[in-house]
């Protein structure tokens, strides 16, 4: 079994080095939300000769400090706008078309897309670029469902 662990923050380690412990499966701790964090990741795949038989793709910002987030409608910097995209999409984008591959090839495509009714039904407000994230992810969901 293989278990992906997606960090996004930008405060978290990079490390794409396999994790063991005592329980069954291997962890890979790596950030997706640029192409040479998916790269690395799928580097680690290979090297480690393993395919992902389940994606969850659950990353998003979480952050405990209500101040830290950064938050704004129309008004934030273009930066805070593709934090968010990436943060909460892009990563899903990449994983998804990291394990496409082997998932095909094993006729075995099974794929979790954790979103919010942020977006799809409602908005928060002053959360413009996360609520447009999570209707991306709906979007996502939906097309990949009839093009695997």
């Amino acid at each position: 079994m293989l278990l992906l662990s997606i960090l996004t923050h930008p405060s978290s380690s990079y490390n794409t080095s396999p994790i063991t412990t005592n329980t069954p499966g291997i962890g890979i701790i790596a950030r997706v939300e640029t192409e040479d964090g998916a790269a690395a990741l799928s580097k680690a795949l290979t090297i480690l000769e393993t395919q992902p038989d389940i994606l969850i793709n659950n990353a998003g910002m979480v952050i405990t400090q209500e101040t830290l987030i950064p938050r704004g409608g129309v008004e934030r910097t273009s930066s805070e706008w593709l934090n968010a995209l990436n943060n909460n999409l892009t990563t899903a984008f990449y994983a998804t078309r990291i394990v496409m591959p082997f998932m095909r090839s094993a006729q075995w495509v099974r794929i979790i897309n954790v979103t919010s009714v942020t977006g799809a039904v409602m908005a928060a407000r002053k959360d413009i670029g996360y609520a447009a994230a999570k209707a991306g992810m709906v979007g996502l969901t939906r097309a990949l469902a009839i093009c695997w």
